[in-house]
């Protein structure tokens, strides 16, 4: 009768065993199609974008004088510190920076029809992390002259968005199973809320991180966190801190334009968790969101990208910052680690902002076999 009952618990056992497995099978694949219908909806917004400003050959005709008179400024407007134009409202731009706009193209490389440098390694790394069941979302960060041009550009203001070909890329990748995100809308939503680009630094405010954050987090809602960390959310809470650091715009500017526009702290959203003490990151999470200083510029005082979509979602998320410029080395930063870290991530954010698109040194990378230990 013992022998017996063993037998039961164990056919019990392996049972309970069987059928949380193919719930979690059916959980995956339910929340893979999600995922698939989330690109074709992404993707259809963007060709419907286009179509309204006559696809996106008119748009960017349509954009041919503003274009002209953006180069003209770049050429002629004087400086207002080392490389720098002053804009209106207390806004200054890089002049090296600004040019980012009157590029056509991110999608094919300079002077042929093959894919660009950005495009074919985004796509690599997709397809490497989607056969280890992990899903890529990348999230190019529009340039602060798309959210504000008419700070750049004395009125008028352009009548469609500046730069198209960001946009486009967005669409190439979808178009070849990346899943990506445009920040766009959601930005100039809500730049009568809070501004959205700091005036003195390229980076956008720590308010723009949260709007960020909180796109990327609906996004992101598809899945079942609770289930995939293992422990119900956390509800963290933020607070608003002062924060000041090196602006690199203002460290440019001449001492006349300093002194009319002093440097000081600016107000950022600090999270916290429930407990009060402040967000940290989770080296063991399963969701990794990772990427430039634009993720990361607020990260001392937790109030960067990441924490905002920590908080958002009631868990801490695993990082991985990239240096200054350094958002095209993500397929060789990923070939560097384990392939048990890999392992780790269900899903990872990869956030950066869109110039470096037009970088030529973005190279597809393999990521290590199982097993085979590449340190981290």
């Amino acid at each position: 009768m013992g022998h017996l009952t063993q037998i039961a618990r164990r056919s019990t056992a392996t049972l309970a065993a069987l059928l949380l497995s193919l719930a979690a099978q059916g959980s995956e694949e339910s929340v893979g199609a999600h995922r698939r219908a989330d690109i074709r909806e992404a993707q259809a917004a963007l060709a419907r974008e286009a179509e309204t400003h006559g696809g996106w050959q008119g748009w960017h005709a349509a954009l041919k004088p503003w274009r002209a008179r953006w180069a003209e400024r770049l050429e002629t407007a004087p400086d207002a510190g080392k490389g720098v134009i002053a804009g209106s409202d207390g806004f200054f731009f890089l002049r090296t920076w600004e040019s980012y706009v009157l590029e056509p193209d991110y999608i094919h490389a300079p002077e042929s029809t093959q894919q660009s440098a950005a495009l074919r390694t985004l796509i690599n790394l997709n397809t490497q992390l989607l056969a280890r069941g992990i899903h890529f979302i990348v999230v190019p960060v529009p340039s602060r002259s798309e959210i504000y041009p008419e700070k750049f550009l004395p009125p008028p203001v352009p009548p469609v968005p500046m730069a198209p070909q960001r946009k486009q890329f967005i669409h190439a990748l979808l178009e070849n199973n990346v899943e990506s995100i445009d920040l766009l809308p959601a930005l100039i939503a809500a730049k009568s809320e809070a501004t959205m680009s700091l005036k003195n630094d390229t980076h956008w405010t720590s308010q723009g991180a949260a709007v960020a954050a909180r796109v990327i987090s609906a996004r992101l809602s598809r899945y079942d966190w609770e289930h995939i960390y293992g422990r119900p959310p956390s509800s963290m809470r933020t607070n608003n801190v002062g924060y000041s650091r090196s602006w690199s715009i203002y460290e440019r500017l001449s001492p006349e334009n300093q002194a009319r526009h002093p440097s000081g702290p600016v107000v950022v959203s600090q999270v916290r968790l429930p407990d009060g003490t402040p967000y940290a990151p989770d080296p063991t999470a399963p969701l990794l969101v990772t990427g430039d200083s634009f993720l990361f510029f607020y990260a001392p005082v937790q109030a960067d990208g990441s924490a905002h979509i920590g908080a958002n979602l009631g868990y801490p998320v695993a990082t991985k910052p990239m240096g200054g410029g350094q958002a095209a080395r993500v397929a060789r930063g990923f070939a560097r680690m384990s392939a048990e870290k890999i392992a780790q991530y269900r899903v990872v954010v990869f956030i950066f902002v869109a110039p470096y698109l037009r970088y030529d040194n973005w190279k597809p990378a393999p990521l290590p076999r199982i097993g085979k230990e590449l340190g981290n």
